[in-house]
């Protein structure tokens, strides 16, 4: 039994840390298939306020690219898209775009991106293509102005060593280009290198994923932790039962077998025994594998024996528990005299102290694990539970890919008319912000930054404003509350033109008491806000647009009609409950018949919001399931210790009944220095869990305040695992009739 649980413990905790290494090594080596991946980087733009805060985007304006191409030796090649050199094959490719149908001449065929690959795409088509489609009356001035900013900007440089030397040249760049308006909003263009961008969360793309590298940290500690707990299993399980084979070496010695043999063997014995559990464990990974792909929500061939570096760790591993456990049987054991083997056979062995020490390790990693599982819990628990503001409850975004503005505003206006008379319909707004899942925030909305002031009080607000382009019924559609002021209205059509709403975080900011009637002035030199020189109609109570990691910043409703550029982009419709799907089908119908070509994309306002939280969710799930595991691989190395212990124990419990001993005496005494050991662990695990998922928790600016209940419950559940595991081989051994016992003795 003890050998079934060394060596399948061992299998499972292999498997698992297989699978773990497997999935850092493919987040490690994104986009490592390019060529000249060390060449290649995206430029970065970033403008800090006068408070030191710092606006970060991968937007930049298009003149930047023919800039770089001509006037740089430093960039062999430049382009707001990335595609190697072509050789054309000439076919035609007939596509439809929105309303009109284009024929492109196929110039190259790509390799399929790997899944490990941050772009990803199926067709690549040129920039001015997309310009003439999406912006078919701006095209020029979208070639020409450095204030607008249409598309990322991709570089491959000479040699890597150039990176410096262009970033040196960046500030004469923005100074010709922009005047004082750079130096004003202290403008800075970087270099982002290809390498980089996976883990680099600090600039958000909507054309490449990114990730968070403590994440994969994390993962590459947890394959360490439940390895090291399958080990120590194994490690204590060979161990304890090496004193067994007391009679055995000194047997063997007694015939004539030489040190170095016994050692031998001893060291040969634990590598095939670690060999077996390396095939098993090969073989659970490859079959869990499919189930692992969708814990963490990725696709990727698990190829592990076209994969040497991950046989290169397993060796190492391999040698390491061999080269451990081996040592002390094979050193200590096999260095004593045949004499005192026989002799030592006779008494009962106790569980080395170096034993104990392991298990308390063991312990304490797994309750350490339990600890920051139950705060994810916790954590994730508040933060979708937490009022945000405004309601999305039955509310549905409809999205609007359309470009001309005179025929969305008409579509709009059409279909608002005609949904209001559908039964289930509650009320309908329409939006310039794009709900839609993002890597990073629930809705693609306008972000500004400038340095604003009242008319009255002339304070600098020096922080970042969110704005959107709003309807008169977005606040009745989301349940937003007008603490003061009114509405917009189209009874008061001067006000849908020169009147904004503000939440509270904006009026605070400016200091105002009477926030109503101000007038928004702002200090930028060549871009205006769009609220610039507009009054305030009205104040709404505080609600998050973006995810709780961040703090609620100032907010201004604008009206979509007060602007030009404004568009809308967003249909939010609110249904009544229990007719939801009734609803949507009649919605569908009714976009059909307005817009036959294009598809009706909905997404519930819901998903939307717990949608900023997947990382989160995938991460405590994983940590979930490895709790799981480290506390069941700690409990399958304790019942192995406890029958082996009762098992050594077996007269001394006989006598003990014979002397009238109960069965609760017996348990008591076997369960109590698993109880020890156990208790140890969680002291460990306290400080240990409790720093780990603190740093865990400064992520958000809104968290939870982690208790004394948490820590308790997962000690309490830690040490009734073990009581159980280790009072069930208690009670049998308790229940066995002592002259079975005694019977050899």
């Amino acid at each position: 039994v003890d050998s079934v649980i060394s060596i399948g413990g061992l299998a499972v905790g292999l498997a698992c840390c297989i699978l773990l290494i497997f999935y850092v090594r493919f987040e490690w080596t994104y986009d490592d298939f390019h060529e000249n991946r060390d060449r290649i980087y995206r430029i970065t733009d970033q403008i800090t306020n006068d408070s030191g805060e710092i606006q970060r985007s991968l937007i930049t304006p298009y003149p930047l690219t023919t800039a770089l191409d001509s006037m740089y030796p430093e960039v062999e090649t430049a382009a707001l898209k990335y595609f190697g050199r072509t050789q054309v094959i000439g076919e035609d490719l007939v596509t439809r775009i929105q309303d009109s149908v284009y024929t492109y001449t196929v110039s190259a065929i790509a390799h399929e991106p790997p899944v490990n690959s941050s772009f990803q795409f199926e067709v690549v088509l040129p920039f001015e293509s997309y310009m003439n489609v999406q912006f078919p009356e701006r095209r020029q001035r979208i070639r020409e102005s450095w204030y607008q900013g249409y598309g990322e900007t991709w570089v491959m440089l000479h040699d890597r060593s150039s990176a410096s030397n262009l970033e040196h040249k960046f500030p004469k760049l923005l100074e010709a280009n922009l005047g004082t308006f750079a130096t004003s909003q202290k403008m800075k263009l970087g270099l982002q290198s290809l390498n980089d961008i996976h883990f680099d969360q600090d600039y958000q793309s909507y054309y490449t994923s990114s990730t968070n590298v403590t994440y994969t940290l994390i993962l590459g500690g947890i394959a360490i932790v439940i390895l090291a707990i399958a080990g120590i299993n194994f490690i204590s399980l060979t161990l304890s039962r090496a004193s067994n084979r007391n009679h055995e070496i000194g047997m063997r010695k007694s015939i004539g077998a030489y040190q170095n043999q016994i050692r031998t063997q001893i060291f040969g014995e634990v590598f095939v025994t670690c060999s077996i559990a390396l095939i098993l464990g090969l073989f659970i990974a490859e079959l869990a594998s499919p189930f692992f792909q969708q814990l963490t929500e990725q696709s990727f061939r698990f190829e592990i024996i076209s994969d040497p570096v991950l046989w290169g760790i397993l060796a190492i591993v391999l040698l390491i528990i061999t080269l451990i456990t081996g040592s002390y049987p094979a050193l200590r054991i096999s260095g004593r005299n045949a004499a005192d083997l026989f002799s030592s056979q006779r008494s009962a062995v106790q569980i080395p102290v170096f034993v104990k020490g392991l298990i308390c390790l063991q312990f304490a990693l797994s309750i350490s694990f339990m600890i920051i599982t139950f705060v994810m819990q916790e954590q994730l628990q508040y933060i979708t539970n937490k009022d945000v503001g405004f309601s999305t409850k039955n509310v549905i975004a409809v999205e609007i890919n359309t470009e001309d503005k005179s025929e969305v505003q008409k579509i709009t206006q059409v279909f608002k008319q005609e949904a209001q008379h559908i039964p289930g319909v509650q009320s309908i707004s329409v939006t310039g912000g794009k709900y839609r899942k993002l890597p990073y925030m629930t809705k693609e909305n306008g972000f500004g930054m400038t340095n604003v002031h009242s008319s009255s009080t002339i304070e600098n607000l020096n922080n970042s404003i969110i704005h959107e382009y709003v309807d008169e019924n977005y606040i009745e559609t989301l349940d937003i509350k007008l603490i003061e002021g009114r509405n917009f209205s189209p009874e008061r059509a001067s006000e849908l033109v020169n009147g904004v709403i503000i939440n509270q975080q904006f009026a605070e900011a400016m200091g105002w008491q009477n926030p109503v009637g101000q007038i928004i002035r702002e200090d930028s030199v060549s871009w205006t806000p769009p609220f610039a020189g507009k009054q305030v109609i009205g104040i709404v109570e505080n609600y998050h647009v973006r995810p709780l990691y961040q703090d609620l910043r100032p907010m201004a409703l604008v009206h979509l009609s007060s602007s030009d550029w404004s568009m809308p982009r967003t249909i939010l419709v609110k249904t009544t409950l229990g007719n939801t799907n009734n609803t949507i089908q009649k919605l569908s119908s009714l976009w059909n018949n307005i817009l036959p070509e294009e598809t009706f994309n909905y997404s519930f306002m819901d998903d939307l919001l717990m949608y900023q939280y997947q990382e989160e969710k995938r991460w405590s799930r994983i940590m979930k399931l490895s709790s799981t595991m480290a506390i069941l691989l700690a409990c399958f190395g304790l019942f192995g210790l406890a029958a082996l212990s009762t098992k050594q124990r077996t007269k001394e419990i006989g006598i003990r009944k014979v002397f009238g001993a109960t069965i609760a005496n017996i348990v008591l005494l076997l369960s109590t220095d698993f109880a020890k050991l156990v208790l140890t662990g969680f002291v460990i695990a306290i400080p240990l869990g409790g720093f780990i998922i603190n740093q865990w928790l400064t992520d958000f600016a809104y968290r939870i305040e982690i208790g004394p209940g948490i820590f308790a419950l997962a000690g309490g559940t830690a040490f009734a695992i073990a009581l159980l595991t280790v009072s069930w081989q208690s009670i049998k051994a308790a229940m066995a009739n002592p002259v079975d016992s005694l019977r050899n003795e």
